[in-house]
């Protein structure tokens, strides 16, 4: 069993980007993805100019901010105000029940930003977006699923993240108001994914991972919760499978250098974007204190001793294989 310790939201605010970079440059994390229409683009871009060790892949964003295409050639994608307009659910909700002729002109649309941010991705980082995941974990609505396989047919992109949670909840976690929320998200992203793969299209775009832990513990990732996950997938994972561990950390506030008042006012926007789109009924329990919460255990040793723990076991495994 491989543990791939991976952070999303590279590029969504300064404090995101410096607690990824740090938990890097302590070797306490493997890869990421970059929100290439983020507020904290440049200060993400010089990161990984200086970490070209850091594996980095496209995080697409598609509502949340800007686009990259003009917002007059997407319509149906953003306001007034050139922002995008929909939360998760709505976009889910329109691609699957909205009338023929707006679902084609939807799809129409969401692949020319999909490319637009693809080909910015490689204009900015100077490197090709191999893998892909979601901002939201956007990439499970079938429309979007469908529209990444025709970009790997072309040789766009190579991978996506599998959205398959390896372990689940212990008591405590069960007993927290997000983790119902919780449970219903990651049911409702691992039923779009069967229905994305079940006609053999695995072939077309692949999994970077068997496994996923991260969506359960949106909001709550804990060492207990990390103990309780891998020991379960000890148990279920092939000798090979590949486990994402996905973090979402910013850097602690009492610890930051002060941001400018730009920055500050990107990051505000942000939050109160995330909590607009909250009450639009997707819930994002990856708040600040819980962001920090989660760099503070990312470059904890106890979660490095855990982590040899369970990676001493995989390999012993390895080597002595039941007959």
């Amino acid at each position: 069993m491989r543990i791939q310790v991976h952070a999303d939201d590279l590029g969504l605010s300064e404090s995101i980007n410096r607690a990824i970079f740090s938990a890097y440059d302590h070797g306490r994390l493997d890869s990421t993805s970059l929100i290439i229409n983020a507020p904290a683009l440049h200060t993400a871009l010089v990161g990984l100019r200086q970490r070209p060790g850091l594996s980095c892949g496209l995080h697409f964003n598609l509502i949340e901010g800007r686009p990259i295409t003009a917002p007059d050639a997407l319509p149906l994608l953003v306001n007034k105000q050139g922002q995008f307009r929909h939360s998760f659910p709505g976009l889910l909700w329109r691609s699957l029940f909205a009338p023929v002729r707006y679902r084609r002109n939807l799809m129409k649309q969401i692949e020319i930003e999909l490319k637009a941010q693809l080909d910015c991705f490689f204009e900015k980082t100077g490197r090709p977006a191999l893998t892909v995941d979601g901002h939201q974990h956007t990439h499970a609505i079938p429309v979007v699923h469908a529209i990444l396989r025709r970009l790997n047919r072309n040789g766009m992109i190579r991978t996506c993240r599998g959205l398959r949670e390896g372990g689940s909840t212990d008591l405590l976690s069960a007993l927290r108001p997000a983790t119902l929320v919780n449970r219903m998200k990651s049911l409702l992203l691992a039923r779009l994914e069967r229905g994305n793969y079940k006609r053999g299209s695995e072939s077309q775009l692949p999994v970077r991972n068997q496994w996923l832990v991260g969506v359960l513990h949106s909001g709550d990732m804990n060492l207990r919760a990390l103990k309780y996950n891998l020991s379960r997938l000890t148990a279920r994972a092939a000798l090979h499978d590949t486990v994402e561990l996905l973090f979402h950390p910013a850097y602690p506030s009492h610890l930051s250098i002060p941001t400018k008042s730009s920055e500050s006012s990107a990051v505000d926007a942000d939050r109160s974007n995330k909590q607009a789109i909250g009450r639009r009924f997707y819930f994002d329990f990856t708040d600040r204190a819980a962001r920090e919460r989660e760099y503070l255990l990312l470059i904890s040793d106890e979660w490095q001793e855990l982590k040899a723990q369970f990676l001493s076991h995989s390999e012993l495994f390895e080597c002595n294989p039941a007959d």
